[in-house]
């Protein structure tokens, strides 16, 4: 969440970017650079599924990016009755994963930051 509040980011994080081009800054910018044997990797890795499955993706190989011309691939099925396939409890386990590897900051704040769904329900 640092990284989303620095200075420097604010254009990428509160402009207002179509879903493809964020897609894609957020492939380029975040989870190209994460790493296998990070002791995070796992929960980043869900959590990049939760953030896809929210608006209602599949989530790619990390480093692509859904773009309009592959979006159709990547979207999931009877998307117009759901606001997110994934059940509640799952959603709720990466987000404490989330908070076990990194406590500064509380499970609803995470929550609150990621998985906006989860507040709704």
């Amino acid at each position: 969440m640092d990284y989303r509040q620095a200075p420097e980011n604010e254009d990428f994080w509160y402009t207002q970017v179509n879903t493809y081009d964020f897609y894609t800054l957020i492939e380029e910018r975040l989870f190209s650079q994460i790493q296998d044997g990070d002791s995070s990797y796992d929960t980043i890795v869900e959590l990049r599924t939760l953030q896809y499955d929210q608006n209602l993706f599949n989530a790619p190989p990390i480093g692509t990016p859904v773009i309009e011309s592959t979006y159709k691939q990547y979207r999931k099925n009877d998307s117009a009755t759901k606001d997110s396939f994934m059940p509640e409890e799952d959603q709720w386990k990466i987000i404490n994963a989330l908070n076990s590897s990194c406590n500064r900051f509380t499970a609803e704040q995470f929550a609150d930051e990621f998985a906006p769904v989860l507040l709704m329900d």
